[in-house]
């Protein structure tokens, strides 16, 4: 069985001590340690029984109105009050140090997110992405630190897959590889589902695993 591992750093399920101390952000030297500490602990104890990890999950606010601006438009954590906007990079950057030091191991790193059918926040994504991976490439030429994207796929009947493929094919053209990390359709209420949903329902993941297929050589 091939394991993908979910989750090094995220704003839940993260102790408060990792990042706070009496309700207040650490020190960006202190918060950063642990960070660092648990990210290379985690990897090293499960090491290549994983194919790949999700590095950062959900850092990105819901439909930002700025999504050019992308550090602006991150989500106000613990992490990010602790350390600053650059965590996201810092994180990779601690896992991407451990994985330099085991060439043996063939593990992908990843951002993972919800709502990526919304195109700003898809936008502000794509743009965290391209700036970091940018500036990593800058002193190691070819080489990627982000390696792909999540898309965790909570939809619901309502859902446009038009504006699913528009975000997919927005981080294809990064050069990274895409996940399909969670999908669900919601439909029906209060435990019930009429046949009208239901058909609803499977008529939308019909038309997602359409488009899935269609791109299955990023996926």
């Amino acid at each position: 069985m091939q394991m993908h591992g979910h989750v090094l750093v995220w704003h839940q399920q993260s102790p408060p001590w990792m990042n706070t101390a009496d309700g207040n952000p650490l020190s960006r030297e202190e918060a950063l340690d642990n960070l660092r500490t648990h990210i290379r602990t985690v990897m090293e104890h499960f090491g290549d029984r994983v194919i790949s990890w999700d590095v950062v999950n959900e850092a990105m606010n819901d439909n930002p109105p700025e999504p050019a601006d992308w550090q602006a438009s991150l989500r106000r954590t613990p992490w990010y009050r602790a350390i600053g906007p650059d965590y996201v990079e810092q994180a990779f950057l601690a896992a991407r140090e451990v994985l330099d030091e085991h060439p043996e191991w063939d593990i992908k790193l990843y951002y993972n997110d919800y709502n990526e059918d919304n195109q700003n926040k898809a936008q502000a994504i794509y743009n965290m992405v391209k700036d970091i991976n940018d500036r990593y490439a800058l002193d190691n030429p070819d080489k990627l630190l982000i390696d792909g994207v999540g898309m965790q796929g909570h939809y619901n009947v309502n859902t446009n897959p038009e504006n699913v493929k528009l975000s997919l094919e927005k981080f294809i053209s990064l050069g990274v590889e895409v996940s399909i990390t969670e999908l669900d359709v919601q439909a029906g209420s209060n435990y019930e589902l009429s046949e009208r949903l239901a058909n609803a329902q499977g008529y939308l993941y019909a038309r997602l695993f359409e488009l899935f297929k269609a791109h299955a050589s990023d996926i």
